[in-house]
């Protein structure tokens, strides 16, 4: 679907799945053994949609879902698999913004170890995860990585929609 026809669809707090072709994403891809290399929790802001999302240049930021589609091959959309957005959750994961990056907990992942909560340290899958985990959401992750969060939300009933440029 185009991002045009999807905009106004995405709620605060559905899931931004990407898998590039190229570069770390090929290298997390390999090393997960999954489909997708980084995932990040959309926001709205006023008229835009926002992510936010822990990368591994700028830890925890926010940039517009349209600037990330021009440096995107496969962007999917993803719904919340339960209604689990509120002020509180916002103010969470807002709070997370400017934290850093937790590269050992990335590496750790892909050797199929349990995500660990450090404070003010996230990778993607695992601020995704704890800021669903804060607004009750169940999910049932064996390692932080963005397929395993993917396969997660969707046992919860989280419905998949590809968004072309």
């Amino acid at each position: 679907m185009q991002y045009a026809d999807l905009r106004d669809k995405i709620q605060s707090g559905d899931i931004i799945a990407f898998a590039d072709d190229g570069g770390i994403s090929n290298f997390i891809r390999w090393w997960t053994k999954e489909d997708y290399s980084h995932v990040a929790i959309a926001w709205h802001y006023g008229r835009h949609v926002m992510l936010i999302e822990a990368h591994l240049k700028t830890g925890v930021a926010i940039r517009p879902l349209s600037k990330a589609l021009l440096d995107s091959d496969i962007v999917h959309h993803y719904t919340q698999p339960q209604s689990y957005w509120s002020d509180n959750v916002e103010d969470y994961a807002l709070k997370q913004w400017g934290d850093t990056y937790d590269l050992p907990e990335c590496v750790l992942a892909g050797l199929d170890e349990p995500p660990e909560m450090h404070s003010h340290k996230f990778q993607c899958a695992a601020l995704c995860w704890a800021v669903m985990r804060y607004g009750n959401v169940p999910l049932q992750m064996s390692r932080a990585t963005p397929g395993t969060f993917i396969k997660s939300i969707v046992a919860l009933g989280s419905v998949c929609t590809p968004i072309d440029g």
